[in-house]
């Protein structure tokens, strides 16, 4: 019995038989690393013998190819890698799970036996990867004599039972939370409980509140027993009120989920002393119908508004100390600029013979008023913005024909715009009418002269400057000066208005202080009116300035002559 035990059996089988035993029986052995079996080791053949007759899934790695010998309870693990993995190296059979197993295997190699219960790994035995779990056992496999030459794995697949396992928990959860009324509350209750750091209120299905926890009368300072059977609705400021129960049924009766509102539009509750405060919220709920309960579990963000206005303020005032940084530095050189100017050509007057050349002199004069009248327009600009800052600007309205103020201020400009190659288009006036506004008329052309400035500056050369006016049905006028320049990225348009900001890609060697739009728009808005830009970069750009129209008669006829 012993010596039959101890040799596997030879005889052929039938070639279409794949059962473990057929597949061990066909096995070409003398092409394989462990040779033919009559040379095997004793020890091997028994083993093999054990594995091939025993019903539970069983598998030997011999020698230093691992070579592999399973029986058909470890073929159903294998799957498609079963009949080819007969007689084959482990590390090609389980090649994706060979980092994992190799360092296992080498311990028991050194004599030691490992056991895993629940181990888990990510196998391809149907041509895709699946997630299995298994128990194993690793014993070492000795030849005749002692020495470990193999592994001796005893393993079993539980990953359907996990999965039932699984379903099943799944199927208990959902149990649970279909469960009647009365389970449906102890375990809402449950949660309350549980969620202490949070102010939960849960409502019935006309809005009563039917529990009040303790987080919430901190937040709402008001005592449980006092709200209990209310409405929720008094927990919101009046203004609020209307339409919210229309809300809340609405949800109640649909069919989403749980929601979380506060955070994309700012929610507000009133405590019961009337002290309102911002806060987010999330409701659930539970049930449907005439049973359903909503739960809502609120949170205080006024610490949170706060810090964040506090970062926001911080952030504002770093970017605007940086700006006036950037100002004060450009300032100083567009300041110097002018006075070099000033001081250069006041030298080369008194330079001996200057004198006898009228033509120079009168030159080097026209030269040092240009450069006066820059640096005191600079100068007369931060002085408007300062005051503007200071509610010490004061501007006198009164009815002002705007053509005529177009006109004026387009002469100012027309000689720089002729020497940049840029033409004007003046299309202000309503046909034979024209329109007029309540403005101050110094204040109406320093904005015009400075969007003109503008826009012939940051022009093409060949470009264009087109002012159009039209009546707004809101009882404004909108005066637009439109130029084909450069235009300005969108990303920068929010800081278009900001003090000492300037934007535009080609700006060096262009004279500013960056405070021309800030200032227009600030002088815009004393005047009751306002200005706005658009722009396209690389087309160019569109300044709206309104205003407000003078009464009825905000059109009238143009005087002939």
């Amino acid at each position: 019995m012993r010596a039959q035990m101890s040799r596997p059996p030879t005889e052929p089988t039938d070639p279409a038989d794949t059962s473990a035993r057929a597949v061990f029986h066909r096995t070409a052995w003398d092409q394989t690393p462990l040779g033919p079996p009559a040379q095997w080791p004793a020890s091997l053949r028994h083993a093999a013998a054990m594995v091939i007759d025993s019903r539970l899934p069983m598998y030997i790695a011999w020698g230093p190819d691992w070579t592999q010998i399973y029986n058909d309870g470890y073929a159903a693990i294998l799957g498609w890698k079963h009949p080819a993995a007969m007689g084959l190296s482990a590390c090609i059979t389980w090649q994706e799970i060979w980092s994992t197993v190799a360092p296992m295997w080498a311990r028991v190699m050194s004599g030691e036996a490992l056991g895993f219960d629940g181990l888990k790994l990510t196998v391809d035995r149907y041509g895709f990867p699946e997630d299995c779990v298994f128990n194993f056992s690793y014993s070492p496999l000795r030849d005749d004599d002692g020495q470990v030459r193999g592994v001796f794995v005893s393993c079993v697949e539980t990953t359907d039972r996990e999965r039932v396992e699984q379903r099943l928990k799944w199927k208990a959860q959902r149990l649970k939370e279909l469960g009647d009324e009365a389970e449906a509350r102890e375990q809402q209750m449950q949660a309350v409980l549980d969620s202490v750091s949070a102010a939960v209120i849960t409502v019935d299905p006309e809005f009563r509140i039917t529990l009040f926890n303790k987080a919430a009368e901190r937040v709402f300072r008001v005592s449980a027993a006092q709200m209990l059977g209310r409405s929720i609705d008094d927990l919101l400021p009046e203004r609020y009120r209307r339409g919210h129960g229309a809300k809340m049924a609405a949800f109640s009766n649909g069919g989403g989920g749980p929601q979380v509102l506060g955070v994309d539009r700012e929610l507000v509750g009133r405590r019961w002393d009337g002290e309102e405060f911002p806060l987010e919220a999330a409701i659930s709920r539970v049930g449907m119908g005439s049973t359903a309960l909503l739960t809502v579990v609120l949170r205080d963000v006024t610490e949170a508004h706060e810090l964040r206005r506090e970062r926001l303020a911080r952030a504002a005032a770093e970017e605007a100390s940086q700006a006036k940084s950037e100002f004060l530095s450009h300032l100083s050189h567009e300041l110097r600029t002018p006075l070099n100017a000033v001081i250069g050509f006041a030298q080369l007057l008194g330079l001996p013979g200057t004198a006898d050349q009228p033509a120079t002199v009168a030159k080097y004069g026209r030269l040092i008023h240009d450069a006066g009248q820059h640096q005191l327009s600079m100068i007369e600009q931060l002085l408007d913005l300062s005051q503007i800052e200071e509610h010490r600007l004061e501007v006198k309205l009164a009815p002002v024909r705007l053509s005529e103020a177009v006109e004026s201020s387009v002469a100012m400009v027309r000689e720089r715009a002729h020497a940049h190659s840029v033409s004007i288009r003046q299309l202000v006036s309503a046909g034979d009418a024209d329109f007029i506004v309540l403005a101050d008329l110094l204040r109406l052309r320093q904005i015009l002269l400075n969007l003109l400035s503008n826009a012939v500056k940051y022009n093409r050369p060949g470009g264009e400057v087109v002012l159009r006016a039209w009546q707004h049905a809101a009882g404004t006028v909108v005066l637009s000066v439109q130029d084909t320049g450069w235009g300005i990225a969108s990303d920068l348009m929010p800081r278009l208005f900001m003090p000492f900001e300037r934007l535009h890609p080609k700006r060096a060697g262009i004279e500013g202080a960056g405070i021309g739009l800030a200032l227009s728009r600030k002088l815009a808005r004393l005047m009751r009116g306002d200005l706005g830009a658009s722009s396209t970069e690389g087309v160019g750009s569109s300044f709206e300035l309104s205003l407000p129209a003078a009464g009825a008669g905000a059109v009238r006829p143009i005087p002939a002559g």
